[in-house]
């Protein structure tokens, strides 16, 4: 039983895979976990879905199978062909499946390295498992020695001291591409905390704002608590085509802005779609500039967040912190069978003495100091077999020597 994760993000997969893979709520995600636990072979299972990252995170008895298992569930939701999400997917197992985890943690596999949302992300995805009894002790261990690395990354590092986000570089880039910026007016679709993050960092540049969503109360809130105005959704149409610029940042499984919605104008207007899978499928337009979430690669790119020495002490951290869990992880699981091995042991001295007592070889009187010494012979003996255990830490040995052990102690 070892930890597993499949992983498509945006290091292997473009925009429209991920946005197949993408979950569009809660209810979505259970009713895929819930077909995947039907598989015996996996015991935990948390499922991470953001718009860089479609994650399965699991306690497996059988990678092989779950692998498999999982891509044809993959498959059949995102319609894409197994053997294509085969090839591009990244499969962590043991160790490795724990080092990601940490570095996924600590914000330094994300697209924007130190963006501050993952973490919370993370943990929503364990909490759903947990109230769903799709996840147990296992992967809360985990979990809880990656926030704690996470932490360490934080307080020793500066990676989160100028706290970013999707939506802050999507910001900068309105301000490289937009003249007078805060002259603008700029709809801001969406009540997610991408959608909040855009108002806040826009605000601060004077950018003319308002708020829609399909729940209107929803917007509402928001717009009361940010002092902006807000619209309902019905005025979409009349909205895209008077701002200066969108920011988008839906659920919505299908795009929510196309063609039909566009009326031409004669100002430019900027687009950012911040949304995985999309909100805006347009036409070229001359007059419209949409950008897409993997257009902020080269943003993120050119502004370095993560210097060289500031990346040595992160991933050291990580390193670390990651050794020390799969260490615990290596005691936790080998100890109880090594007292189980030197159980067997005594037993076995116990029923040997037994034997010779009753065959007459040794004088009863004897009984206490031969079972003693029988005794003693096997610790001796056992004591090295135990300390060279103690000292196994990659997985792969750790399997051979629980599965050994668990042979050799196995009752008939």
């Amino acid at each position: 039983m070892q930890y597993q994760t499949i992983s498509f993000t945006h290091k292997n997969s473009t925009l429209e895979v991920r946005g197949a893979l993408a979950f569009a709520n809660d209810e979505e995600r259970i009713a895929f976990i819930k077909s995947i636990k039907i598989l015996e072979a996996v015991k935990e299972i948390i499922l991470i879905s953001t718009c860089n990252r479609c994650e399965i995170f699991c306690i497996s008895e059988d990678f092989a199978q779950s692998k498999n298992y999982i891509l044809n569930l993959l498959s059949a939701k995102s319609k894409i062909e197994k053997k294509e999400l085969e090839n591009i997917a990244d499969v962590f197992e043991k160790d490795d499946s724990i080092y990601h985890l940490f570095n996924v943690a600590s914000s330094l596999d994300s697209l924007v390295v130190g963006e501050t949302q993952i973490a919370g992300q993370i943990k929503d995805a364990h909490k759903i498992s947990i109230e769903n009894n799709f996840s147990s002790k296992e992967i809360a261990k985990a979990l809880e020695a990656a926030f704690k690395c996470a932490a360490n990354v934080r307080n020793a590092s500066n990676i989160s001291s100028n706290p970013v986000s999707i939506a802050s570089v999507a910001v900068n880039l309105a301000k490289k591409k937009v003249d007078d910026i805060s002259e603008k007016s700029a709809l801001i679709i969406g009540s997610g905390e991408m959608s909040v993050l855009s108002i806040k960092y826009l605000k601060k540049l004077g950018v003319n704002l308002c708020i829609i969503n399909r729940t209107y109360e929803k917007a509402k809130a928001i717009a009361d608590e940010l002092e902006i105005s807000c619209e309902p959704y019905e005025k979409l149409d009349r909205l895209i085509n008077v701002s200066d610029m969108i920011f988008t940042s839906t659920g919505s499984p299908i795009p929510i802005i196309t063609d039909k919605n566009v009326k031409q104008r004669p100002f430019h207007r900027y687009w950012f779609d911040m949304a995985v899978p999309k909100d805006i499928n347009i036409s070229k337009d001359e007059n419209i500039s949409v950008f897409y979430i993997d257009d902020l690669k080269d943003i993120v790119d050119e502004n370095k967040i993560l210097r060289d020495e500031e990346a040595k002490i992160a991933y050291s951290l990580v390193l670390k912190g990651s050794d020390a869990f799969i260490e615990n992880f290596t005691k936790s699981h080998v100890e109880p069978l090594i007292k189980e091995f030197y159980l067997h042991a005594q037993k076995c001295a116990k029923e040997e003495t037994q034997r010779v007592i009753e065959a007459g070889y040794i004088p009863f009187e004897y009984k206490d100091s031969i079972e003693k010494m029988a005794n003693q012979t096997l610790k001796r003996y056992l004591h090295t077999i135990a300390t060279n255990i103690r000292k196994t830490k990659k997985s792969s040995s750790l399997d051979t020597v629980i599965e050994t052990l668990e042979h050799i102690i196995k009752k008939d």
